[in-house]
């Protein structure tokens, strides 16, 4: 009957029924618990420890983090137990699948030290057992763990490690590309450039920025163009809006206009269709801080601002207002002012009248 119903779990959480889905892990992990001290063989607590893990899974994705963190490490305490107290190598794969997992659960959270710790016990325990793995099974979830532990090394300002991190994961995962052609490792391969073009562009080296997010865009129009993965729609519009900031940041008012309307005519119709996509919420957090900067931008540099626009930025004004106008009919009150305050700078943008204040 356990397995029953984790299996009802695991198909409801395909099909997208995550309710379905936490209820069903949630009896699952309730009969399990209820009998568990009757039962002491490996493969039992296994059993506990994957549900959990699944469950954890199904609430991460609910956007439940904290629940999501404590099954998770409630299903790494089993784990460790069969690997390290038992010396039952076969479960190696699902405790560091485990770690893995639960480092970004607490990356998500902020809890950089501690994703750090779990991030590094899965690449130790890689290391130790490389005796008895093989270096492509293992490359994609070096990959992984290399990401999560560069994001929360770049959280702490520890850039020049972060750095070597995002490098690490970059260098496998092209490796992987190459060899499976598979679209979950180049869908991770872009991920990954964008991020590590965040942490370029944090340390101002904008050039090397610009190609690792190009590089970023180009693989997610392949995929969602030649590939037909339309499910990474909502990841090319968050590449092309830190696109924007960006070109914001270098004063290439044109290419940030142009890289903001291709986000948003992505963006809308995924925020129509569904408010709550995380994905679509990423874009609308960005969304907000373009709002913040762009008006920051023209405060400190309202001359840059009133050049002479382009034609082709004549027809890219309209056309962006109009998305961010139906944009904030479907925006919750929060978000609403900041969007209207885009709506008014790019208004200003093209009407040609910015205020210019006096210098002293």
């Amino acid at each position: 009957l356990i397995q029953i119903f984790g299996n009802l779990g695991n198909l409801y959480y395909i099909s997208g029924k995550l309710t379905n889905s936490i209820q069903y892990h949630e009896r699952a992990i309730s009969l399990f618990r209820s009998i568990d001290d009757r039962f002491s063989g490996a493969a039992w607590r296994n059993t506990g420890a994957r549900l959990m893990y699944n469950l954890a899974v199904t609430y991460s994705r609910q956007g439940e983090v904290d629940k999501a963190i404590t099954l998770g490490q409630q299903a790494v305490v089993y784990r460790e137990s069969l690997v390290f107290e038992e010396n039952r190598l076969e479960f190696i794969d699902d405790l560091i699948n485990s770690y893995s997992n639960v480092a970004m659960l607490l990356f998500m959270k902020n809890k950089y030290d501690e994703s750090i710790q779990l991030s590094d016990s899965a690449l130790n325990l890689i290391d130790r057992s490389s005796v008895q793995t093989e270096t492509l099974k293992y490359a994609r979830c070096i990959a992984q763990i290399c990401q999560v532990k560069a994001m929360s090394l770049r959280h702490l300002d520890r850039l020049t490690e972060a750095s070597g991190m995002f490098e690490a994961s970059i260098r496998l995962l092209r490796d992987l590309s190459k060899k499976l052609d598979q679209a979950g490792d180049i869908q991770q391969l872009a991920i990954t450039l964008i991020n590590h073009g965040n942490l370029l562009k944090q340390t101002k080296k904008f050039d090397e920025a610009i190609e690792a997010y190009n590089e970023g865009v180009s693989i997610f129009q392949t995929l969602i163009a030649h590939r037909g993965h339309t499910e990474m729609r909502p990841h090319l519009a968050k590449a092309y809006m830190v696109q924007a900031r960006l070109f914001l940041v270098k004063e290439s008012l044109h290419e940030f206009f142009q890289a903001l309307l291709k986000s948003l005519e992505i963006y809308l119709p995924l925020a129509i269709q569904s408010k709550n996509d995380s994905s679509a919420n990423q874009v609308h957090k960005h969304l907000k801080a373009v709002s913040r900067e762009f008006n920051e931008f023209i405060s400190e540099k309202p001359h840059q601002c009133t050049k002479t626009q382009s034609e082709s930025e004549y027809q890219t004004l309209p056309h962006l207002i109009s998305l961010l106008c139906r944009l904030i009919e479907i925006s919750d009150e929060t978000a609403k002012e900041d969007i209207r305050t885009l709506i008014q700078l790019l208004q200003s943008r093209e009407k040609g009248d910015y205020e210019l204040k006096p210098e002293g």
